[in-house]
């Protein structure tokens, strides 16, 4: 492998570069970015370059890095969304002659890098960084990349989805419940399940889409593994040499999944607008986590909607510790922390990523702040009907509004009534928990359209 010095930026602007006819996917722009020189200042990527084309969704990555601090060596490299959301992890365990031959200090640990990734990004055009992760776990952003795509699929779907994206105790059950009276979106019955269909599929989709998947199939790496066909180490020299086996399995197989993919989903809600005799149905409405299974979906749907549903998140927090006081056991990761101060420090990192979605490339989403729908729901829900093209008349906004299901939403509350649950963390939070609140989520709030915490 060559050894290629990171003399410039290597970048091409979208316009300049032309998505060939055959091509599923090309690489316009790769942009060496300038990290902190004492984290980081030896990396470079060999693989793809930009014009790289595919005719499949499938690039090769490759490349190298090391840090001069022989204590913190870069361990791993990981290809992360726009919002954050980790795409594929790799190891940083190749030896690179070429690079300790330049670079002395490289030899004391493997720099080198390779993975095959399927860049299945929204049509027409995605992003996505390439970030190194040091034995510290210090995370360094090398690259930023932006990829033209084809669509991987040509399902035609009668419903398109409604995503309501946000995190636990924000009052995303109630919004369900509202909107699945909507005689235009249909909802598997949000008061007694969960229902996460669209999410289920798309994450088996996400998972078998990738080279490290369906690679398998022909170089099969932990056959005692039960699940070995979800993935493993793709040995080199894994893709077929015979480019019709290399068509079959890197774009009609993924192609196909795809397809699956969407036929599923949209078997499933149309069966469900069927039973709940709603004819003039044309979304489907499902909560989803602002991760990986909420990326493939704006993949697989580019013309779908989304809906980030906001709450105070010093409120949310209270409601959180309230709940899983209510039913005796701990969740929304208060769990995998030690106490309600380390949660407080946990929680910032979901809500970083929430509020990176509030700006998505290539969608529009709508925002809906729980305390307008609280204060004002008729309002709210006109604003957001319309904002969303769907019927916003004072007659079906009266029909959302009646007759809520009133024993489930009694189990979700954890205050005496909607509006008492606006600001109960200047109450609900002892002054600890504000200090900490202070400390970790006050840098996010303003973005959020919240106040800072006053302790």
């Amino acid at each position: 492998m060559a050894l290629f010095l990171p003399s410039r930026n290597r970048k091409m602007s979208p316009e300049a570069v032309a998505l060939p006819a055959t091509a599923a996917a090309q690489v316009v722009s790769v942009l060496r970015l300038k990290p902190d020189k004492h984290l980081l200042r030896r990396f470079w990527l060999d693989k793809p370059g930009p014009g790289t084309a595919a005719d499949a969704h499938t690039f090769e990555f490759a490349g190298w890095a090391f840090a001069e601090d022989p204590e913190a060596p870069v361990k791993s490299v990981a290809l992360f969304d726009p919002q954050g959301v980790e795409l594929v992890r790799a190891p940083v365990n190749i030896p690179r002659p070429d690079v300790a031959s330049t670079y002395p200090q490289a030899g004391l640990h493997p720099c080198g890098f390779r993975f095959h990734f399927a860049c299945l990004g929204p049509s027409p055009m995605a992003t996505v960084n390439l970030i190194a992760f040091t034995a510290k776990n210090t995370a360094i952003t090398l690259y930023e990349l932006t990829i033209r795509n084809q669509p991987v699929s040509s399902c035609q779907t009668t419903l398109s989805p409604l995503l309501l994206t946000s995190l636990g105790r924000s009052g995303s059950t109630w919004v369900m419940g509202l909107l699945a009276r909507h005689p235009q979106a249909v909802a598997y019955d949000p008061h007694s399940y969960d229902a996460r269909v669209a999410s289920y599929w798309a994450t088996m989709f996400a998972t078998m889409a990738q080279p490290r998947s369906y690679l398998q199939a022909l170089h099969p790496t932990d056959l005692a593994n039960p699940h070995w066909f979800l993935g493993g180490d793709v040995p080199d020299g894994a893709t077929p040499p015979d480019p019709v086996m290399g068509h079959h399995l890197n774009t009609d197989t993924v192609s196909s999944l795809a397809d699956f993919t969407l036929a599923r989903i949209d078997r499933f809600y149309t069966a469900a607008a069927a039973a709940q005799n709603k004819p003039a149905a044309r979304h489907f409405l499902e909560k989803c986590d602002p991760l990986l299974a909420r990326t493939t979906l704006r993949n697989l749907y580019p013309a779908g909607r989304e809906i980030i549903l906001l709450r105070d998140p010093r409120d949310a927090l209270c409601s959180v510790l309230a709940f899983n006081k209510k039913r005796g056991y701990v969740s929304f990761g208060r769990e995998s922390v030690q106490s309600d101060a380390d949660y407080v420090r946990w929680y910032a990192a979901p809500l970083t990523l929430l509020r990176d979605t509030l700006n998505t490339p290539h969608r529009r989403v709508v925002v809906l702040r729980y305390e307008d729908l609280v204060k004002n729901p008729n309002a709210a829900l006109k604003t957001l009907l319309e904002n969303l093209d769907l019927d916003a008349s004072d007659g079906i906004i009266a029909g959302l509004l009646q007759s809520p299901d009133a024993q489930s939403l009694s189990y979700h509350r954890t205050t005496d009534s909607p509006a008492a649950s606006i600001g109960r963390w200047k109450t609900d939070l002892s002054p600890d928990l504000r200090a900490a609140c202070r400390q970790h989520l006050d840098p996010l709030l303003s973005d959020l359209g919240y106040a800072p915490t006053l302790v």
